[in-house]
């Protein structure tokens, strides 16, 4: 989950320098974006060794709770750690997303982000033309897949001495 989280925060960066959004403040919004989904999960474990099962939480437990309380709850948790106001108010519009509210142009990156990166994670290899319909259908650049492989891939400012 944190490594979509980072990645997600890297294509949010990547996006927000070509639509005019401030870089830093979109990349703490990919990053923090599914704290919800983290601390639901955390929450379902505890419960779960409570309750004496020896195996995590699966798929029909996790699933239709995350899908409906994790953004509320990455909202909340990002109020709780007082991040700054625009960062909650994009958490907060990516609740009624699904609603076909309108949205901000930084809700609206961060949709697109995180998709993309849902993308690149589990249809490129397998499914390349669909995942090539993703770019086009949210006007993104043919090659940022490409771009972003090369940022994930690349050693970071560590690893290069």
């Amino acid at each position: 989950m944190w490594q979509h989280s980072l990645r997600t925060a890297i294509t949010c960066e990547m996006l927000a320098k070509s639509r005019g959004l401030e870089p830093f403040k979109m990349y703490l919004l990919g990053l923090v974006h599914d704290t919800g989904k983290i601390a639901i999960f955390s929450e379902l474990c505890k419960q779960f060794q409570k309750n004496g099962e020896t195996t995590s939480p699966g798929y029909n437990a996790f699933v239709p709770l995350m899908m409906v309380l994790s953004p509320a709850v990455s909202y909340w948790i990002a109020k709780d750690w007082e991040l700054p106001e625009e960062i909650c108010n994009v958490l907060a519009e990516q609740i009624g997303l699904s609603k076909g509210a309108e949205v901000s142009a930084a809700a609206n990156l961060l949709f697109q982000a995180n998709m993309v990166t849902e993308v690149s994670e589990t249809l490129l290899h397998t499914h390349p033309k669909v995942a090539e319909q993703v770019l086009s259908t949210f006007a993104l650049p043919d090659d940022l897949f490409l771009k972003l492989c090369l940022l994930y891939t690349s050693p970071s400012p560590r690893d290069r001495g």
